[in-house]
Parts: structure tokens; C-alpha cells; sequence
């Protein structure tokens, strides 16, 4: 099943008493970058600002196609606030696209396919498989439409022609999963958990994690349970799971479906009371909340917001330059969080966590200063 939202400069009133983000922006474009910073902050205010030259870039209204996996699900709604500012900024447009069922590498390529057919000036798209985007994207760039991967990357990455990638490593997360599993586990049996088994943007998450409590030479059974793609199933997998193993020592899940179903069975259960520890991937406010309570004990945010702003900053700026420039691999993530810096994700709203829509500035408080950033994993 495929879901398509097209936005022309996002809609939704924006508060004019905030800074003008857009202003900024043509602040920086204007003589060849020759404004200075007093310009830029004045350009945010509200007031004008002379060109220094008389070359500018103009306002192309380009249109960038983003091909999402599971483009109605709630980890990707900051995603989508991300590429509606970074739209805002540039004054171009976008199209989200993509499947409401995880994974359907068919239909994905088909969405893509009609975007080149209809001539867009850009593609991001997530790469979920290593190579049925190959002709595809090929077939873009003979065509002069840029296309960047993002959230999800084809292994190895010389196998696709694309641009770059922005998102996170996901293999790299796995490894850093691992490693926080064995700071709670020295032995016995554990569940890693995952919605869709062999996904590119979840199976290396758990190749990692695997890597890494075996190589840690302890002696760890690992079971890997596959709980769907819904979050009903994946409750109701999680708790089959427990009440078929109750010698279980820790149940792990590598996407936000399988730790909101390992949250849920450790709650109804009281597992924490019998030692059982749990964990989940990104962020979410049932899971969020579960590590406030010591329920799950660590999560990785991935920042999915930078995952649409900057591709659509890439794709602008590869278009801009005649792709001389902008094509940079970005990682956005994984950031360690656990109870001790939590408290950020629940007490503030933000479109950067997606758990409101309203656009301000966020100011830097006493409680937020030492866990912006939390320490990466070891």
C-alpha cells in the first residue's frame, strides 16, 4: 500500500515574531556568501539586507521527492517536519512518498520510477535493499535528477550509485546495542527483537549486536523474534515470548514497535522486580516514558529530524552547484540515552522530536546543559 503527501512550501501559520528562517538564509546566498554574521542577525529580525555583490542564486522552487519504507509511521513524523523547514528556508517543495507497510521494496521502486518519469529535481530515497535500487538510481542520474539515500543504505555503499547518505550507521548502532546489553547481561538467555526481519534499516542493527556480545566470549544465548509490523503484534509477540521463556535475562528490540512491545510485557509482568531488562531503539513517547520509570534501561536517538533536513539540504545544494558540492555522507546518530538524561526528551515539546508541530526557538536551561549531548557509547 502506498502513501503520498506533496507540499509546496509547507502550510500551517508561522509565528512572524519568531526569526525569520528563511531571511537567514537568503542573508547567506546573497554576493557569493559575502554577508557577515550582524547581517544574518538582522536579517532574522526583520531588516534588511544590502548585497554586497550583484550575482545572487535567485529562488529556484525545485521539487524533491523523498521515498520513505514506512512512510506513515511515527518515527518518521520528525523526519517530515525536518524536510517541511528545510522547505520553508529554501522556498522549494516536496513530496513524501512511499509504502504504509514496512519494506515493500517493490512498491518503493515503483514510486520511484514515477518520480523520474515525471522529472523531479531531486530523490531521496530509503534504501531498504542492496539491489533493487541500482537500476533505478542509475537511471536518475543519467537523467540529471540527484539522488541521495537516506534513513537506509545500501551494503556496500559502492554498490549504488547514490550521492551520499544521511542517517545513521546502522550496523554501527547494533555494535553500540551490544555493548550496552553487556553493561546488564553477563550470561544466560536474551530476545533481541525485530519488526521485520532482513530490512536494511533494522537486520544490521542486529548483525551488530550479535557481533558484539559474541565477541565478548561470554556465554550469551541470543534469540532472535521476529514481532511484525504492527503494534498490536508486537505487544502480543513480546509477551508470548516471556511466557515461553521465563528464564529470559534481557528482551532487546532494535525498532520503536518491538521496544513499545517490550515495554508493555515487562510492565504487565513486573519484570523489572525478577531482574529482567529491556531496551528499545529512537525515540518515542511510550517508550520514553518507560525509561523515566526504569522500565527499559537505554534507547539510541537517531535524530530523525537531520535525516530530512539535511537530505533535502544536500539535494538543494547538489542541485545548486551542478553537484560540485553537497554531497556528503552525514551520520545523525546514535545517541546513548538512558535514565539519567530522559528528562529532555519528556519535559519539552519540539518539532526535532516530533511531538508538536509548533515552530520556536527552544531555549538551553540549567536541566539541559551536560545531557544535550549525551557520552557515546564505548
Amino acid at each position: 500500500m502506498s502513501v503520498q503527501e506533496s507540499v509546496d512550501v509547507p502550510s500551517g501559520k508561522i509565528n512572524e515574531s519568531r526569526y525569520r528562517r528563511r531571511a537567514v538564509l537568503n542573508a547567506a546566498l546573497v554576493g557569493g556568501g559575502a554577508a557577515t554574521l550582524p547581517q544574518f542577525i538582522r536579517a532574522a529580525s526583520g531588516a534588511s539586507v544590502a548585497s554586497t555583490g550583484s550575482a545572487t542564486f535567485g529562488n529556484p522552487r525545485w521539487t524533491f521527492t523523498f521515498v520513505s519504507q514506512a512512510a506513515t509511521n511515527p518515527f518518521f513524523v520528525p523526519t517530515r517536519y525536518g524536510l517541511a523547514d528545510a522547505a520553508n528556508l529554501l522556498g522549494c517543495q516536496y513530496q513524501w512518498l512511499g509504502t504504509s507497510t514496512e519494506s515493500v521494496v517493490p512498491a518503493m521502486v515503483q514510486v520511484m520510477n514515477s518520480a523520474i518519469a515525471a522529472g523531479v529535481d531531486g530523490i531521496a530515497v530509503a534504501m531498504v535493499d542492496d539491489e533493487a535500487f541500482n537500476e533505478p538510481t542509475a537511471r536518475a542520474l543519467d537523467a540529471g535528477i540527484p539522488v541521495i539515500a537516506f534513513n537506509s543504505d545500501v551494503t556496500p555503499a559502492s554498490a549504488n550509485q547514490r550521492l551520499s547518505y544521511v542517517g545513521e550507521n546502522q550496523y554501527t548502532l547494533g555494535l553500540a546495542v551490544g555493548q550496552q546489553i553487556l553493561k546488564y547481561i553477563d550470561s544466560g538467555r536474551i530476545a533481541i527483537m525485530i519488526s521485520t526481519p532482513g530490512a536494511l534499516s533494522l537486520q544490521p542493527r542486529v548483525d551488530g549486536a550479535v557481533h558484539a556480545i559474541k565477541a565478548s566470549g561470554r556465554d550469551i544465548h541470543c534469540d532472535i523474534v521476529a514481532t511484525g509490523t504492527t503494534f498490536a503484534t508486537q505487544v502480543a509477540n513480546a509477551r508470548a515470548y516471556y511466557l515461553g521463556h521465563p528464564d529470559v535475562r534481557g528482551m532487546f528490540g532494535v525498532d520503536i514497535g518491538s521496544g513499545t512491545g517490550i515495554a508493555e510485557a515487562i510492565r504487565k509482568y513486573d519484570l523489572r522486580k525478577k531482574g529482567i531488562y529491556g531496551s528499545t531503539t529512537d525515540i518515542y513517547p511510550i517508550t520514553n516514558q518507560a525509561i523515566a520509570d526504569d522500565i527499559l534501561q537505554f534507547t539510541f536517538d537517531q535524530q530523525p529530524y537531520f535525516e530530512g533536513f539535511y537530505a533535502f539540504m544536500q539535494l538543494f545544494f547538489i542541485k545548486l552547484s551542478g553537484a560540485m558540492e553537497g554531497a556528503v555522507p552525514i551520520e545523525t546518530g546514535p545517541l546513548l540515552v538512558t535514565k539519567a538524561n530522559i528528562s529532555k526528551y519528556l519535559d519539552r515539546s519540539s518539532r526535532f522530536i516530533g511531538n508538536t508541530e509548533a515552530e520556536r526557538v527552544l531555549p538551553i536551561g540549567k536541566s539541559v546543559i551536560g545531557r544535550s549531548f549525551p557520552p557515546q557509547p564505548e
